[in-house]
């Protein structure tokens, strides 16, 4: 099998181991985030909403934690998550309805392709994640253009300290947010998706929680000095490749080598329903 694309993830821009790692609620933050999960999740794949509850209860997990947990809880936010049918290439969609009465409404769109076999629970947790920067980074742009209190430079400045400007100048565009991300993020990610790895030891964790952190950054410039390590794009790979036999060979992109899909039994990768 050959690899022809990388992870992709799209932002729609209208306006401009959880099983090994119990989660504990505090219930004072879940009863106030403004996250909502489609009801119809929990009636057509109950194993998605799980993951999605688990990962909204858990405490130091993206929506809870200390550092995110302002903008989850802000009154002006709406997010709602759903699903939909799209090519493989992408794992998810974030649409941004900007600032409406008062009001930003983001929908996170999860591919429901990868719910019957191809996604692993890691993967799906790794897509929950980098949609939730989008929609972070977005409600710092709206905010800051309405001079809504809260959202000032010196905010920015404290939570993108590399890359506060380019939120504030210019369109936000995807491959923007990628590179905000990539610079300002992404170790936060990191540190978030260890969380919903399985009791692989701590070097095997690191490495499946930073390829999986990175799905969806393979265009940004920090990339191409993490490029060089094949392992990182191989773990993310086969996240979202769980139905391949366990004796298939995949061929990466050069210099990568060969490796047969077994790899991910190394790293205890499981299904999404399993």
């Amino acid at each position: 099998m050959n690899i022809h694309g990388l992870y992709a993830c799209t932002l729609i821009m209208l306006c401009i181991n959880v099983a090994n790692y119990p989660a504990v609620a505090n219930q004072q933050h879940q009863d106030t985030l403004r996250i909502k999960i489609d009801p119809k999740l929990k009636l057509k794949y109950p194993c998605v909403d799980s993951l999605l509850q688990e990962m909204i209860a858990d405490t130091q997990g993206v929506f809870q934690r200390p550092v995110f947990v302002a903008f989850f809880t802000h009154h002006s936010l709406r997010i709602f998550i759903t699903e939909r049918a799209m090519d493989t290439s992408i794992g998810a969609q974030t649409a941004c309805h900007g600032l409406n009465n008062g009001h930003i409404n983001d929908t996170i769109l999860l591919n429901r392709l990868f719910f019957a076999g191809n996604g692993s629970k890691e993967y799906l947790a790794s897509l929950v994640i980098h949609e939730a920067m989008h929609a972070y980074i977005n409600w710092c742009k709206v905010l800051f253009v309405a001079k809504e209190p809260g959202v000032d430079s010196s905010y920015l400045q404290a939570r993108f300290p590399l890359t506060w400007d380019s939120i504030i100048t210019g369109e936000l565009t995807d491959e923007k947010q990628h590179v905000i991300m990539s610079v300002d993020l992404v170790d936060t990610m990191i540190t978030i998706m260890k969380r919903y790895t399985n009791d692989i030891g701590h070097a095997k964790k690191e490495l499946l929680a930073k390829s999986l952190a990175w799905g969806g950054l393979y265009t940004t410039p920090k990339w191409k000095n993490l490029s060089k390590d094949c392992r990182l794009f191989v773990l993310e790979f086969l996240s979202r490749h769980m139905d391949l036999p366990k004796l298939q060979t995949v061929y990466p992109p050069d210099p990568c080598t060969p490796f047969i899909a077994a790899y991910r039994d190394v790293y205890k990768l499981r299904p999404i329903c399993h």
